[in-house]
Formats: C-alpha cells, sequence, structure tokens
C-alpha cells in the first residue's frame, strides 16, 4: 500500500523571495507549505527546530487547513481523517493532531474554538497553491507556471481516511483545470514572442498534466522547432521519439494523426534545410564554366610551365582520397570529427590523359564523405 511522501527542511538564512515579504509580521517563525507535486513542509528564518517530525497526516490536515477559504468544522475534519473511528476517539485524535501542528508552528498558530478550526493570522505560512491560484488569476502566467510544481498532492495517501481522499479529488481536479487555462494562454503567446526554450518547459508540463491534448503535443514540438536550424529540427524530432515513448508506456497512448502530420512537416524541413545546406558547399556554375574556358595564347607557355605542378598536386589530393577512402578512424573519438570538403577540379590545360579527374575525383570525395 501507498504510503505519504513529504520532506520536511530547517533553513536559518532569511529568504529574499516575494512570499516572505507578503506574511504577517507578529511571528517569529516563518513557513512555507508545499502541496502542488510532493507534500513538504519548509521552515525559515528564525526557526530553532526542524519540523522533520510531523506525521503526514498531520502534515495533510495542515494542507486542508491552508485551503479553506474559511473556518472548518471540528466534526467535519474528524470525520475527513479519523472516519473509521468513534467519534470520541475521532475528536481526541483531531486534538492530538492540532497539538503536534502547534509545537511546530508555534502556540498561537491555530486557532480552534469549540466547534471551529482555523489556523491563526499571526502564523507566517506561504503556500504554494494560494500563490499559484493567485497568479493565475491575475494572468500572471509564468509565474504560475513556474509555481505549478504538479498534482496538488501528488503520491500523498493517508490510510484509512476516504473523505480526505474525496477532498483531494476535488481539489487536484479544481488546480488542474486552472493549470490547463494557464497553459492554453501562455503557451501561444511564448510562441508568437519567440521564447522557444521557455514555450517548450511550459507545453511540456501541459502534456504531462493532458497527455490527450495534441495542441500540447504539437506545442512542445513548435518551440523545440522554433528557430527552423537543422538542430532545432533535429532536436524536435528526437523530443518526439521520447514523448511517444513515454505515451505508450505511461499512457498506453500514441499521438493522433495531426502529431504525425507535424512530424512529417518537420522531417521535410529537416530535408530541404539539408539539401540547401550542401548546395551552398557546391562550387558556383560561373566559376566552374570560366575554369573550362581555354587559356589565352598568351599564357599558353606559362601554362605548360604550370601544368606538371598542377598535375603533381593533383595526383597528391588523388591519392589522399583514396587513401581516405579506405583508411579507417583509429579511435572511436575521431569517427565523430566532422569534415567537409569543398573542390572544384578542372583540367585547364586541356590535357586528355587527366579528362578524368574533373568528374573522378569529386565523386571519389562525395562517396567518402557520404
Amino acid at each position: 500500500m501507498p504510503t505519504g511522501k513529504f520532506s520536511a527542511r530547517a533553513h536559518f538564512e532569511p529568504s529574499p523571495s516575494a512570499w516572505s515579504q507578503q506574511v504577517n509580521l507578529r511571528s517569529d517563525k516563518h513557513f512555507r507549505l508545499r502541496i502542488l507535486g510532493d507534500l513538504a513542509l519548509d521552515a525559515r528564518v528564525g526557526d530553532k527546530t526542524t519540523p522533520a517530525s510531523v506525521r503526514p497526516r498531520h502534515l495533510a490536515l495542515l494542507s486542508v487547513l491552508a485551503l479553506s477559504s474559511r473556518a472548518a468544522r471540528r466534526d467535519a475534519l474528524a470525520t475527513m481523517f479519523w472516519g473509521e473511528e468513534t467519534d470520541t476517539r475521532a475528536r481526541h485524535s483531531l486534538s492530538n493532531a492540532l497539538s503536534a501542528l502547534r509545537g511546530v508552528l508555534g502556540p498561537s498558530s491555530i486557532s480552534a474554538r469549540r466547534d471551529e478550526v482555523s489556523l491563526s493570522p499571526d502564523l507566517r505560512l506561504a503556500v504554494d497553491a494560494l500563490e499559484f491560484a493567485a497568479a493565475a488569476e491575475m494572468r500572471d502566467d509564468r509565474r504560475a507556471a513556474e509555481l505549478y510544481g504538479g498534482p496538488l498532492l501528488a503520491n500523498v495517501y493517508v490510510q484509512d481516511a476516504p473523505g480526505f481522499d474525496d477532498w483531494v479529488a476535488r481539489e487536484r481536479a479544481r488546480f488542474e483545470r486552472l493549470f490547463l487555462s494557464v497553459c492554453e494562454r501562455a503557451v501561444p503567446q511564448l510562441l508568437r514572442t519567440s521564447q522557444w526554450d521557455a514555450a517548450a518547459g511550459v507545453a511540456e508540463q501541459w502534456l504531462h498534466a493532458a497527455p490527450n491534448s495534441t495542441l500540447a503535443f504539437t506545442s512542445v514540438l513548435r518551440a523545440r522547432s522554433g528557430p527552423g536550424t537543422p538542430t532545432a529540427l533535429r532536436t524536435a524530432l528526437s523530443e518526439y521519439e521520447r514523448l511517444r515513448g513515454w505515451l505508450a508506456a505511461e499512457h498506453g497512448a500514441r499521438p493522433d494523426e495531426t502529431v504525425s502530420a507535424l512530424v512529417a512537416e518537420l522531417e521535410t524541413q529537416l530535408a530541404t534545410s539539408e539539401r540547401s545546406m550542401a548546395a551552398s558547399l557546391a562550387p558556383p556554375a560561373a566559376a566552374t564554366a570560366s575554369a573550362h574556358r581555354p587559356a589565352p595564347a598568351s599564357n599558353a607557355r606559362a601554362g605548360r610551365r604550370v601544368w606538371p605542378a598542377i598535375g603533381a598536386v593533383l595526383a597528391v589530393v588523388v591519392i589522399a582520397a583514396v587513401g581516405f577512402r579506405y583508411r579507417r578512424p583509429a579511435t572511436a573519438a575521431s569517427a565523430h570529427h566532422t569534415i567537409v570538403a569543398v573542390t572544384d577540379v578542372a583540367n585547364i590545360h586541356g590535357d586528355t590523359a587527366m579528362n578524368w579527374l574533373e568528374d573522378g575525383l569529386p565523386q571519389i570525395i562525395t562517396d567518402n564523405l557520404s
């Protein structure tokens, strides 16, 4: 049976974050409760003890109180967490849990009247879920996306507390809907402004929250391929393979036709880009044509003097090219070196014995590169 997962750490340095400036200053203790994703309680600023001893059930109770917009009824809390016990034992267990929380958060941190329980306004407690909701309401979508660490109380399980399970399901669905609204606004805006990395990060969060969302999947690919370079296109295609594997393994699903069509489009763009790059490395046609024109008569004697040297150089190039063709890399590392050859071979003297080099040598080099 799964168990609650949580962490609690003590920090003794002042935190410069914005939330630390918005809390009530009447307490010398300062806490942050994280419930989006894994459950965690951090103690900060002036705290002499660590809350590591807080039980997961008690942290879950603190989460309910933190998200309650009004004071909670004692009997409702007792039923939510100890509904399998008698009324007397359930109320006694609730009292013990509140006492344990006061021992960590401070004696005046929780207000408990006869029938109602609430967190005291004196408690300096920041809650990531409330900050997220506030940012989303203000349309600060980048901030909201940063605060959303995952489904509310992910991997938290409280034994024999079906009432708590029902509450988590409702609240988790509410925050997920809010997060999807944030993504639907934020990602298109990031794409329009060419903020590719930020768009890809939020889009992938979106896809994990809504695995069946075609728009989320295509947004990831569009963000990764955004710059339009061969590297960006290859990255997008690699992301597609990774996310396709995740979708199959985790959800038993596969991308729909819209995603597949976008992938085909990216593959075509990559092939076109690579052909364009190869064409840009080829010698200009005008230069090749001028190289084939006969040398002026005044230069014939000079050509006869220069040709033996050119022939020697070409012979060396042929030998080097043929040797390169049949030589294997000495080490694994050398096999990863990128080699680019740009060449123009012209038999400027018109020696028929050397005509084959005009076509043969470039072909040898091309074969080796390919």
